[in-house]
């Protein structure tokens, strides 16, 4: 054989091995099961068949544990109340490669396409699961969104914080998380559901949602962490997708320190004595200046309150910039301090606010309402 026919010969079979990598994994008969490897370790097991298309484990192959995975994994609540669970629906295609797996699937009740993307973290531990949506028809506004509903079967699990917060959720060895801090969080005995309330509207363009996430700590964790292993392996896992500036950002808050309610004049004159006492001596001064509560006339929406602030915010700003600074502005959008925002004024002048236990009421930052237009044009204006 020639050195050409060699070349021939040897890029034939490289193609045809990148095709059979990456095409579409139609099971017939019996089902398959495909394995998606994290370079640390660990694997992520689907179960594969001509209509379905599911996570089943979890593996830490140093270690010899494996978590069977159960439930759903993923659900949709439409307006109207109901709920779509994926694994009761059927798939429409498999795609492995070398770094993720893709499962797709039609919700033709919605009707819906939804996409689930399997990967490993940047700690090569970690298994991402990014969902994304889209409409096969006309916009489908969806309500909630179940991110990561499973069943570890037999793990003991807790929650590291409020279930209305999103805390992630540990068990002996693993833990499960939402890259988002708007989620819900519940446990009951073996299973965890981390879901997301939306109110958003799915058109034909594909929308992501927050990815859900799960992992584990190694037997290096507990040797060289012990009891904190765990907590130390989540943070590791956070590092990696962290967004890092290029330096330490140093910031001031004034809460501490201001009276209530704040005023332009108490400001100017708290920036000046940390300027002759810290910046004319050192040459140091703080990134930013937050201004905290008490600066917001409270029967408005986050509008400035002129009578104590008759400049803006100009003048502060002025005084910070002259000094290598920046002015930032405390905010509570969902209303929940009312000496800056009165729900009961809010709910008065006919603003859309939620019940709460202990205020009564605070505000519904509703996508497209009232409160939340005018909130996103005064704090515009504020800044």
């Amino acid at each position: 054989m020639n050195n050409r026919m060699k070349y021939l010969w040897i890029n034939f079979v490289i193609i045809l091995f990148l095709e059979i990598l990456c095409q579409p994994i139609w099971a017939q008969g019996d089902n398959q099961i495909i394995v998606l490897k994290g370079k640390a370790g660990v694997e992520a097991v689907f179960e594969v068949s001509d209509s379905f298309g599911q996570w089943v484990a979890y593996s830490d192959v140093e270690s010899g544990q494996t978590w069977d995975i159960g439930g759903p994994t993923f659900y949709l609540q439409t307006l109207d109340g109901k709920r779509v669970i994926i694994a009761e629906q059927n798939s429409i295609k498999v795609l492995k490669d070398s770094t993720e797996v893709v499962i797709e699937t039609d919700i033709f009740s919605s009707p819906l396409r939804v996409r689930q993307t399997y990967s490993f973290s940047k700690d090569d531990r970690t298994l991402r699961i990014q969902t994304s949506l889209r409409s096969l028809d006309k916009p489908v506004l969806v309500r909630r969104a179940g991110l990561l509903s499973i069943s570890v079967l037999g793990e003991k699990l807790k929650l590291t914080g409020p279930e209305y917060v999103s805390f992630p959720i540990f068990g002996e060895r693993i833990f499960a998380g939402v890259e988002h801090p708007s989620v819900e969080c519940k446990i009951k005995n073996d299973t965890l559901s981390l879901s997301q309330p939306l109110y958003i509207n799915i058109s034909d363009k594909w929308v992501d949602l927050p990815p859900a996430v799960f992992g584990s700590a190694s037997d290096e964790d507990f040797i060289t962490n012990g009891e904190e292993a765990l907590r130390r392996s989540f943070i590791r896992y956070l590092d990696g997708i962290r967004v890092k500036p290029d330096d330490m950002h140093v910031h001031y808050n004034d809460w501490w320190t201001s009276p209530q309610p704040s005023s332009e004049a108490f400001v100017l004159a708290n920036i000046d004595t940390l300027k002759k006492k810290l910046f004319d001596q050192t040459g140091f001064f703080f990134d930013s200046y937050a201004i905290d509560e008490g600066w917001a006339n409270p029967h408005s929406v986050w509008e400035i309150n002129r009578k104590n602030f008759p400049g803006g915010f100009k003048k502060i700003r002025n005084a910070l910039e002259s000094i290598g600074s920046h002015a930032g502005l405390w905010l509570s959008p969902s209303s929940l301090y009312p000496a800056s925002l009165d729900n009961k004024w809010l709910k008065s002048e006919g603003y859309e606010v939620t019940h709460n236990e202990g205020l009564g009421v605070n505000a519904c930052i509703a996508i497209g309402g009232r409160y939340q237009t005018e909130f996103k044009k005064n704090t515009k204006i504020c800044t």
